[in-house]
């Protein structure tokens, strides 16, 4: 045997060695780092990551629903409508079935939403009838809506002249309609 055979037969039995000492239990590579949260329940587990919110953003919601996301989902949702319609708190408010003005103020106020410019009616006809579907289409022809109850509530003083045009803005002019009027009057002293 010359050197060089021996050698070679010299380094292949150290990395023998090497190779077969590495699967003691001692050694490093079989060292595990715990955790406390390896020993959790799926219960605990759950508990500690906390709730999950499941949002479609192109289907509408109810305000309660809406109400119940977090404020960064909120956010997110309104700000996907708008990227998609030119609208404003009017139109989101019917579809979230509120008032226009508690709307616009819990999304500027709350959200920090903004409305920039102007909504045309078809635009907003459009918004309602992609965010509406359980209600069926929102119709532009006045001629097909039947409008059975309105109520008009007063606080102080009002104007009669004002009564009537805002009920005169409800029927077209050529309209046959029929209008039954039940006025309450409470006086607060």
């Amino acid at each position: 045997m010359d050197d060089a055979e021996y050698i070679y037969k010299q380094d292949v039995k150290e990395k023998a060695i090497t190779a077969r000492s590495s699967h003691k239990y001692g050694s490093s590579r079989r060292r595990r780092c715990g955790l406390s949260s390896d020993n959790l329940t799926r219960k605990e587990w759950e508990r500690m990551n906390g709730p999950v919110h499941t949002l479609k953003p192109d289907e509408a919601l109810s305000w309660d629903r809406f109400r119940a996301l977090p404020k960064s989902l909120q956010q997110d949702y309104i700000k996907h409508i708008l990227s998609k319609f030119k609208v404003g708190p009017a139109a989101l408010g019917r579809m979230f079935g509120v008032s226009e003005a508690y709307c616009g103020d819990y999304l500027k106020k709350q959200l920090g939403i903004t409305f920039q410019g102007r909504t045309t009616r078809q635009e907003t006809l459009r918004f309602l009838n992609a965010y509406r579907p359980e209600r069926g289409p929102v119709c532009a022809d006045k001629k097909n809506t039947e409008l059975t109850r309105v109520s008009l509530t007063f606080c102080g003083g009002f104007s009669p002249d004002a009564i009537a045009a805002r009920l005169q803005g409800l029927f077209l002019r050529a309209q046959r309609s029929r209008l039954r009027s039940i006025f309450l009057l409470l006086r607060l002293e």
